[in-house]
C-alpha cells in the first residue's frame, strides 16, 4: 500500500482501505462519522478514530482513552462505578471485542488488516496484507 506509516497499536492489527476502495464504498462524511459512533457507542476505555495514510488510505485506528491498570481503585470507583480489579476485566474484555468489531468489518466492507514487513531507518515501511 502506497503510504509513508500507519499508527500501530498495542492490541490491534492494522486497518485500512486505499483511497480506490474508500470511494468505491460511496461513503460520505455522514456515512463516516456513523460508522464511528455506532463503533464507539459499544466501547468504554478506546475510541475509534480515521487516520489519513500519508499519501494515500484510510486507516481505523483505536486510542486508548483510559487504562483501569493505571488507576487506583478510587479512580476507577469515581469514572466506571467499578473496583479497579472488575475494570482491568472489562478493559480487557473490551480489547476481545474491538479484535471482534475488526473482523467483522473486514469482512462485511473494504476493510483489509495488515501488518508491517520492513521498516527502514528513514522511517519508510513496506506492509503486507494479512
Amino acid at each position: 500500500m502506497a503510504t509513508c506509516n500507519f499508527v500501530t497499536t498495542k492490541f490491534f492489527p492494522i486497518v485500512a482501505m486505499t483511497d480506490e476502495e474508500w470511494e468505491s464504498t460511496g461513503y460520505d462524511y455522514n456515512d463516516s462519522v456513523m460508522i464511528l459512533d455506532s463503533i464507539n457507542d459499544q466501547l468504554l476505555f478506546f475510541k475509534a478514530k480515521f487516520k489519513s495514510g500519508y499519501y494515500e488510505g484510510v486507516q481505523l485506528i483505536f486510542e486508548e482513552i483510559y487504562n483501569p491498570g493505571e488507576m487506583d481503585n478510587e479512580e476507577t470507583r469515581e469514572i466506571f462505578d467499578l473496583c479497579r480489579s472488575r475494570a482491568i476485566l472489562k478493559y480487557k474484555g473490551e480489547i476481545g471485542k474491538i479484535n471482534k468489531i475488526i473482523d467483522k468489518l473486514c469482512k462485511e466492507d473494504f476493510w483489509s488488516k495488515y501488518e508491517a514487513a520492513a521498516r527502514f531507518s528513514n522511517g519508510e515501511t513496506w506492509y503486507n496484507k494479512i
